[in-house]
């Protein structure tokens, strides 16, 4: 397997997994509870083509981990942990990496210690079709990077 430097929402179909589909499917349905203080950005807010410029931009400039035993972030190109799950229409998931993968939405994304994104496609046979992008960052990031300001409080 290549070694990967990169990690941004435009390589994330490409990036395998580093969590299993349960725990990918937790932290999206508990990021936002877990993070009340971080601001959210959607492709409600914003088109796909910005979504992935914030995303991007995050993981390449601003995306930190922290350190354990010091307590302090440093800088990381590389997530925390990379998911990768199934969702289907009722709201339940399965396993992506299975031989007989049922019908569904992929969902994907990457979190850091200040901040998480994911998105929502599908793959058709000739392209990837993105539906939703979603983007949580840290209010400190989001004020020194100059991210923009959302109407939600989130």
């Amino acid at each position: 397997m290549a070694y990967q430097l990169l990690h941004t929402l435009t390589e994330l179909p490409y990036t395998p997994a580093t969590v299993d589909e349960e725990v990918g499917y937790l932290i999206t349905q508990t990021y936002e509870d877990q993070n009340s203080e971080y601001i959210k950005y959607t492709t409600s807010q914003f088109d796909i083509f910005t979504m992935s410029q914030l995303c991007n931009s995050f993981s390449l400039f601003n995306a930190k981990v922290k350190d354990a035993s010091s307590g302090k972030m440093y800088h990381s190109y590389f997530p925390l942990g990379v998911f990768r799950y199934m969702l289907h229409e009722d709201l339940s998931y399965s396993n992506y990496y299975t031989p007989k993968r049922k019908d569904g939405y992929i969902v994907e994304g990457s979190y850091w210690s200040n901040g998480m994104y994911y998105q929502v496609r599908e793959d058709d046979q000739d392209n990837i079709q993105i539906h939703e992008v979603v983007f949580y960052v840290d209010p400190l990031t989001r004020k020194l990077s100059q991210y923009p300001e959302v109407e939600n409080g989130h």
